[in-house]
């Protein structure tokens, strides 16, 4: 099943159809659908599609000349066709293939895709780097042969974010200044992974996502015929699974003292964000080792950093203040209830299990993560132009706000699920997010409206409430006379509507 990515193709087909060659990276995290992407991208066209694999170099460069001949058929590496301009073939063994990279690359344009472009895919790339650092120098140099004009697309793509980030896209990379296209995929947003359960309702789509998250790797694991619990018990927490083991492989992967690593994670989950929090809640007694840990993370994009808005010169120095979260929806859920408990579910009594200690927290959980799917949705209202104005900056609020007034100074304890600004800061958005399986209660518009009071002599403001589970009456009527209420049922965010001003 394949899902989404629009923005992806879109960009691919761009640079398929652009003038000139193209020199692509295309890179993101494990099991986020890159490989997927790319043989869609590629079903309708002419291409080479090459796997590297985890081997050695001599290894995989048999490998590419083994599926190179393959798909250059009874076209001219069979034969000795070629005159003295094609030098790199000399070294060309029909039991060896070709005996250097730089052969290997030349033999890629003699591809017999006719007046087409040479598409060519070389899929997780870092594995030719990782027996051989050299590749990317020798890249550099077949790229500088061709002809600006030459018709060719050749896609790098790969899983390690650090090998991409530190070896393909800073500036003292052999590659700096050639690429011609940049893409870095990130998991499915929630409106595209609740097509992998289209019949869920809307209560069950948001702790459906907040479970799986957005890897499609984690939604094709769902059977939308079963019912969430179902699911959970069946395809998470039952030993033998797909996800059962899939956190602690990813985490031996890339990194060495896991037990470091699965701490941490732990903590997280279990709701501390600031790093001395973490730290002083994992027992990692120096806070310098649990940011090296951290730093670590953040390279591998399984942790993100969310910083608080910064609403003007008034707060000094908030930008550095940041809550540290799961990247995953999949690897908190993970670490809040199945990692905590892991004997538990080596026991095997997954009923137990989900029924006693999963169960009773769910909605609880999935309410920490509703915040972020309305921040989503508000991206999709900007982009139909159906908000109140345009905003410049989206994010939320947490920690002090200092606000000065002449020479005298105010303070406050501000916390904002949502908070949109425009770019002059005339106007504010200031967003409640609740998925506590009651209605919004008036009392929580009343409260929403103490916050930032010392902003609104310079700024229009408007309070948006999102509810999982409806609004009371007295707030629906208040609404529905003043504008600068708005009400986001749930109903309305899951179908990407706009907010109906008569409810």
């Amino acid at each position: 099943m394949f899902v989404g990515r629009e923005a992806e193709l879109d960009f691919l087909e761009t640079k398929y159809h652009a003038k000139g060659r193209q020199l692509i990276a295309f890179y993101g995290r494990r099991h986020i659908g890159k490989t997927e992407t790319l043989k869609r991208f590629c079903a309708d066209k002419p291409h080479f599609f090459f796997s590297c694999r985890e081997c050695s170099n001599n290894m995989q460069l048999r490998s590419f000349s083994k599926t190179l001949r393959q798909a250059c058929a009874s076209g001219p590496l069979d034969g000795a066709s070629f005159d003295g301009s094609h030098h790199y073939f000399q070294n060309w063994t029909p039991d060896e293939g070709f005996t250097s990279w730089e052969n290997a690359l030349y033999g890629m344009l003699h591809l017999p895709f006719g007046t087409s472009r040479k598409l060519i895919i070389l899929d997780e790339f870092p594995y030719i780097y990782k027996d051989n650092p050299r590749i990317i120098s020798t890249l550099q140099k077949f790229w500088d042969t061709l002809h600006r004009d030459y018709n060719i697309m050749l896609v790098l793509c790969g899983s390690t974010m650090n090998f991409f980030e530190k070896k393909i896209l800073r500036n003292s990379s052999p590659l700096f200044g050639r690429l011609t296209g940049v893409f870095k995929m990130d998991n499915l947003s929630f409106f595209d992974a609740v097509k992998f359960f289209p019949n869920y309702s809307d209560q069950d789509k948001i702790i459906a996502y907040a479970v799986f998250g957005g890897s499609p790797h984690h939604l094709l694991q769902i059977d939308p015929s079963l019912s969430l619990a179902d699911n959970i018990k069946q395809n998470i927490l039952s030993k033998g699974c797909a996800l059962y083991n899939e956190v602690d492989f990813l985490l031996r992967q890339e990194l060495r003292e896991t037990l470091h690593y699965n701490t941490l994670l732990e903590t997280i989950a279990r709701g501390s964000g600031r790093i001395s929090e973490i730290s002083r809640d994992s027992l990692i007694d120096e806070t310098s080792k649990t940011g090296a840990y951290l730093y670590n993370l953040l390279e591998l994009e399984v942790v993100k950093r969310e910083p608080t808005l910064v609403i003007g010169s008034e707060l000094k120095g908030s930008a550095k203040r940041s809550l540290y979260r799961h990247t995953d929806y999949f690897f908190h859920f993970w670490y809040a209830f199945a990692y905590q408990n892991y004997a538990a579910l080596e026991e095997g009594d997954v009923d137990k299990m989900y029924d006693t200690i999963v169960k009773p927290h769910l909605m609880e959980y999935a309410s920490k993560i509703f915040p972020d799917i309305c921040r989503q949705y508000l991206k999709e209202l900007q982009g139909s132009h159906a908000l109140p104005f345009q905003y410049a900056q989206l994010g939320q609020l947490f920690g002090k706000t200092v606000f000065k007034d002449g020479a005298s100074s105010y303070s406050e304890q501000a916390n904002l699920d949502i908070l949109a600004m425009s770019e002059d800061k005339t106007n504010f958005l200031l967003g409640e997010c609740r998925f506590s399986g009651n209605p919004v209660s008036y009392f929580e518009y009343l409260a929403l409206q103490k916050k930032l009071i010392p902003l609104r002599k310079r700024a229009n403001f408007y309070y948006a409430l999102f509810s999982g589970f409806g609004f009371e009456e007295k707030l629906c009527k208040i609404a529905a006379q003043n504008h600068n209420l708005i009400l986001y049922p749930l109903e309305q965010i899951v179908a990407k509507k706009a907010p109906d001003p008569t409810l």
